[in-house]
């Protein structure tokens, strides 16, 4: 059983200890691509590319706002991102700032 916890235990450890940093590439309201490394922001949620919603009584395609809202504030910047985990689907985790700012 120990030999089955050692990756995890690696995986995590190593995370912890790393910043990630360069040009941002938005994927969706809460994930960005850098050096082809997807990062799930941290503590946030944000509605999937495909997910709509109401507004004003209308369907609203609130995955597309999401995702070009982060756009607006981020693509293309230099962003670095303290990752302190890593999902089921081997994104790095953590929360990212754009020099000081959260």
């Amino acid at each position: 059983m120990p030999a089955l916890f050692a990756p995890l235990v690696i995986v995590h450890g190593s995370a912890e200890a790393a910043d990630y940093s360069g040009r941002a590439r938005v994927i969706d309201g809460d994930t960005i691509s850098i050096r082809n490394q997807r990062i799930r922001i941290a503590a946030i949620d944000a509605c999937e590319r495909d997910q709509t919603g109401l507004k004003d009584g209308k369907v609203w395609r609130s995955g597309v706002a999401a995702r070009s809202y982060l756009g607006k504030m981020i693509d293309g910047q230099h962003v670095r991102c303290a990752i302190i985990d890593q999902d089921q689907y081997r994104r790095l985790v953590g929360p990212c700032f754009i020099g000081d700012v959260d």
